[in-house]
């Protein structure tokens, strides 16, 4: 799995991808 990160309330993975 790919580590995400939270930006603001939207979660993003490494490559910027948004995901909901």
């Amino acid at each position: 799995m790919t580590k995400d990160s939270y930006v603001g309330f939207t979660k993003v993975d490494e490559d910027g991808n948004l995901k909901n």
